[in-house]
Parts: C-alpha cells; sequence; structure tokens
C-alpha cells in the first residue's frame, strides 16, 4: 500500500512540474494532461493492488508448502519432503535423491493447493 502512495505523490509532483511549464498550452491541451495523468495513477493503483494480491496468494502457498501441505504445481505434487522452495526466483526445485522429479523446477505462480 505504501508504494500505492509513493507513486500518486510522485505522478502528482510530476503533474506540478508539467503545469508549471505549460501556462501558453490551451485548456483543452491542459484536460487531455489531466486526464492521461489520472489514468496513469489508476493503473498504478490497479496494478499494485493486483501484484499485492497475487503477493497475498504466493506467501500462503509458501506457508501451506511450509506446514507439509501438498502443491499441484503443472503435472507435479509439490511437498516439502521432495521439494525445496527457492524464494529469490520463486521457485520450487526437485530434490536431488528423487529420481523422478530430480532437476524438475517449478515457478510458484503455477501452483495451487490440492
Amino acid at each position: 500500500m505504501a508504494q500505492i502512495i509513493i507513486s500518486t505523490i510522485l505522478v502528482i509532483i510530476l503533474l506540478v512540474f508539467i503545469f508549471a511549464r505549460i501556462e501558453n498550452f490551451s485548456k483543452v491541451r491542459k484536460i487531455i494532461i489531466c486526464i492521461l495523468c489520472t489514468l496513469l495513477v489508476v493503473a498504478i493503483v490497479v496494478y499494485q493492488l493486483l501484484m499485492d494480491k497475487r503477493s497475498d496468494i504466493n506467501r500462503e502457498l509458501i506457508n501451506l508448502f511450509d506446514r507439509g501441505e501438498k502443491l499441484i504445481c503443472k503435472e507435479y505434487e509439490v511437498e516439502n519432503t521432495k521439494f525445496n522452495y527457492v524464494g529469490g526466483t520463486k521457485v520450487f526445485v526437485g530434490l536431488e535423491r528423487f529420481n523422478d522429479i530430480k532437476g524438475a523446477v517449478v515457478s510458484i505462480e503455477e501452483c495451487r493447493l490440492k
């Protein structure tokens, strides 16, 4: 949520600088610029809300994985006894000792609860 506020403040500051420089623009141009900037702010807010929602889903999936629940990811049943979670890349990696999943890499974006 803080990112939304920061993004909105930056767009407002940008608007102030634009309007300070465009005194000789017609009223129609100023209205168009305001509409475009408003659409930009709305797009930023919607994008951030969608990313926050996806982040919450991913966090919940990781918590379930850590508790030993099975996740369905592509054609794999991912569980913490056969896979490791790599947080930097947000993927599950199959453990070496299991030949059927050895080297398997599955993105958390492709997972759901079993």
